[in-house]
């Protein structure tokens, strides 16, 4: 595949569940990922998504993740609502959908980034603090993206009248889980069985479904 992964709300949202079982399994050892866990987190991604990614860039993007929602060096806590910048600029790492906001943290009274005591990011975080913070963002998805559903969306794929082995009913139905996004779009379509045929077969070979 290319070297640019677009990443929807529903592969980070995968990403972000395998990640936190994996931080879970393996935390007390470090908040690095093992090469199991990428083996694992490649697998899921490919049988949800059909993603066929390398552990480098699933790496950039768990690493882009991480980096929103844990301290930084100097010890001061992420505290803003913010939109996460689009990472148009990463190889590997392009949200195909708006941006994910930070979660915020309540700040405690003696706090002040300029009179902590010395310490590292890896003693001032650990894997629970960081897989609840990632839980969070999970949370900001799951809410965010509401919006049609497949059920909803296989009601209008009745008006093309595809047989349930056709590849490009099939397809639909894979379309209709790629993302929010997808779903919409394919909502928005005019009720015209040879247009929404032609948006199927397009979409479809876009993300290489058919050929």
């Amino acid at each position: 595949m290319g070297e640019k992964q677009q990443w929807s709300n529903e592969h980070i949202k995968c990403l972000l569940e395998t990640c936190i079982e994996e931080i879970n399994s393996v935390g007390k050892k470090g908040l690095s990922l093992h090469k199991d866990s990428w083996i694992k987190l490649g697998r899921v991604l490919k049988e949800k998504f059909g993603l066929d990614l390398t552990q480098k860039q699933m790496k950039n993007a768990y690493d882009n993740l991480k980096a929103k929602y844990i301290e930084d060096d100097a010890g001061t806590s992420h505290q803003t609502s913010e939109p996460i910048p689009d990472h148009t600029s990463d190889p590997n790492f392009e949200p195909a959908s708006e941006p994910i906001p930070e979660p915020t943290r309540e700040p405690t009274p003696e706090s002040n980034p300029r009179k902590k005591s010395k310490t590292t990011k890896s003693s001032s975080i650990n894997a629970d603090d960081l897989a609840h913070d990632m839980r969070k963002a999970l949370q900001y998805l799951i809410k965010g993206n509401e919006g049609p559903t497949v059920v909803v969306c296989s009601e209008k794929l009745k008006l093309v009248g595809l047989d349930p082995v056709d590849p490009l009913f099939l397809a639909a139905f894979h379309i209709f889980g790629v993302s929010t996004g997808m779903r919409e779009a394919w909502m928005a379509l005019p009720d015209i069985p040879d247009v929404l045929r032609g948006w199927i077969a397009m979409t479809a070979t876009s993300l290489g479904l058919i050929k």
